[in-house]
């Protein structure tokens, strides 16, 4: 059991790790199509469901730290 949440745990950490790396890509491009003059709110829309889905994961994996010291 506790291998297993601290697989868990590790899988949520490489999921944030994804996350985090795909905001960075939406804040470059918002800055290009800004730079171009170009309509950034699509890219603004995609960046805001970007940091809904990071704050979901990052709950999550507190979540299953303070589970995973509760059982301790």
């Amino acid at each position: 059991m506790c291998c297993e949440r601290q697989r868990d745990i590790k899988e949520l950490d490489d999921r944030i790790g994804e996350i985090e790396c795909q905001v960075a890509l939406q804040r470059d491009l918002i800055d290009w199509l800004e730079s171009t003059g170009k309509d950034t709110s699509k890219a603004a829309l995609g960046l805001a469901m970007l940091l809904v889905m990071l704050r979901q994961v990052l709950i999550a994996r507190d979540t299953a730290r303070r589970t995973s010291t509760i059982g301790r």
